[in-house]
């Protein structure tokens, strides 16, 4: 039948066609457009059910700084102070960790059998906790810049990382560390990609929060305030990055000043966080005993046999660090030394040994440049080049090679995302900083390998998500498309228009000429 419009005759719009039938059913395409969430559930809980297992069955023997952690805990959660028996300095470690195992203790009572530091199982649940949350920001993390992709590639290798997991069996603040850095750098590329005052101050604190689990970041705000107004400074003015800069630098003081205030006047003496400075700065710049306390026993060996005969017949891979420096300052600095039989007071030996260090300073670095400069090289090889394994665990070799391989790999990947992707270079510098501020400083003072678990997952997000920018601007090279031939989803503006309900789009056949 004819529509009649005037004169003109046209013809009646053809009947509509039956939809197709899709052969696929509804739990196909569910797989199929959400993916990536069940894979990361998937991966998260195969990193939870390691961790699980390890807090479940952790070692029996505690070390120095595990006992220090739980009696501090204790004493919180028991009597509400930060100082506790058996610990002389307590302000030698920072408050983040032994506050999250006092929580855990507070929830948990029952775990923990008679209440020593021996029977505290709860923070080993919480150890469970943090380290299943890392493997969630080390997707956020990863995804924000390069993709689904790398956020899962991320997510994995942080839940099977053998060390991330065995460290949940274990008291040690580096876990809890790799969880608030992570979340602070979470923070920061958001505040980059929408740059208000609310998500800057929310970068700052998540940085502060960091600052009081690991003290040997301090620096690291200014850093980051640094490294944000040089690249801020293409895409706004000068005075905003300036000012943006700022924000992400004296806040996380801000965030800290109350615990250094309360510490400070508790001690008598500033604490910048944790008071852990004079004996790991003596350690570090030491050049007969190569910047290590292992080699640093070695050397300050006659000293301890002179003066605590008592330890003779104990191997000096067993004595106590302090009761080394000890014995050196007791030689050194015989002025200090109240009696024969009586300790050096803590100021007097803190003192001692800042002025130990600056003489190394001024001996080795200064009168044997070159030979200084090879000793921070080898404490960069000694921090990167092995991997956490507690204070009982010997080395394994398969470990190692893992370690390794998953460490050059990242860094491989990353430099590659930052010399050929253009499009998230910034965000991939940013995420970068930490971990090259973290081996600056721990290179300073004594580098450990334990030291570069706190910014190892950092590390892998951004080798995942470089290697993946990278991947595709190299891809796009070969297709001939310009880099800025498909912008960021966010700067896409789709302007929706109503169709005609008078024009019928129907489909017609392809002929070839």
């Amino acid at each position: 039948m004819a529509a009649s419009t005037g004169g003109l005759q046209l013809p009646s719009p053809l009947p509509a066609r039956p939809p197709r039938t899709r052969t696929r059913g509804a739990l196909p395409r569910v797989l199929a457009r959400n993916w990536a969430l069940l894979t990361l559930i998937a991966i998260v809980a195969l990193g939870a059910g390691l961790r699980v297992h390890q807090a479940a069955s952790p070692g029996r023997y505690l070390s120095a700084d595990e006992r220090s952690y739980a009696r501090i805990a204790l004493s919180l959660s028991d009597q509400g102070t930060y100082a506790t028996d058996g610990l002389t300095d307590p302000w030698h470690w920072a408050p983040g960790t032994p506050a999250l195992f006092a929580a855990a203790h507070l929830l948990a009572p029952g775990a923990d059998g008679d209440g020593s530091p021996q029977q505290l199982r709860s923070a080993f649940w919480a150890q469970a906790a943090v380290g299943s949350a890392l493997i969630v920001v080390a997707f956020l993390l990863a995804s924000g810049i390069g993709g689904p992709v790398a956020g899962l590639l991320a997510a994995g290798a942080v839940a099977s990382y053998p060390p991330l997991v065995t460290a949940t069996g274990d008291l040690v603040s580096e876990p809890l560390g790799a969880l608030t850095l992570g979340l602070a750098m979470l923070a920061l590329l958001g505040a980059w990609r929408r740059p208000t005052w609310g998500r800057l101050a929310l970068c700052g604190g998540a940085l502060g929060l960091a600052l009081l689990v690991r003290a040997d970041i301090l620096v690291l705000p200014a850093l980051l305030g640094a490294a944000w107004v040089l690249l801020a400074r293409r895409r706004t003015t000068t005075r905003a990055a300036l000012a943006q800069g700022a924000v992400i630098a004296i806040v996380p003081l801000l965030v800290a000043a109350p615990w250094v205030a309360f510490a400070s006047s508790q001690a008598g003496r500033l604490i910048p966080v944790a008071s852990s400075g004079p004996s790991t700065l003596f350690v570090g710049t030491y050049l007969p005993g190569q910047g290590g306390l292992s080699g640093t026993r070695r050397v300050l060996e006659p000293y301890v046999r002179r003066h605590m005969p008592n330890l003779h017949a104990v191997p000096v891979s067993n004595i106590p660090g302090e009761f080394v420096l000890r014995a050196y300052v007791r030689e050194r600095h015989p002025e200090l030394v109240p009696g024969p039989y009586r300790a050096i007071p803590e100021n007097a030996l803190r003192q001692a040994l800042t002025f130990e260090a600056e003489r190394n300073l001024k001996t080795y670095a200064v009168g044997q440049p070159v030979a200084y400069a090879a000793m921070e090289l080898r404490k960069v090889a000694r921090m990167w080049g092995g991997y956490y394994r507690g204070g009982t665990r010997n080395p394994r070799g398969w470990l190692t090679a893992w370690h390794r391989t998953l460490l050059g790999l990242a860094l491989a990947a990353a430099l590659a995302g930052l010399l050929v992707a253009r499009r998230r270079r910034p965000e991939l510098a940013l995420l970068l900083v930490p971990v090259a501020a973290s081996t600056a400083v721990n290179v300073a003072f004594v580098a450990q390998p334990r030291h570069n678990l706190p910014v190892l997952g950092l590390l892998v997000c951004a080798g995942t998500a470089g290697g993946v920018l990278a991947w595709q601007a190299l891809r796009a090279r070969r297709a001939g498309l310009p880099p800025e031939a498909d912008p960021p989803g966010d700067q896409i503006t789709v302007e929706r228009r109503a169709l005609d309900p008078e024009i019928s789009i129907t489909r017609r056949s392809r002929t070839r000429a």
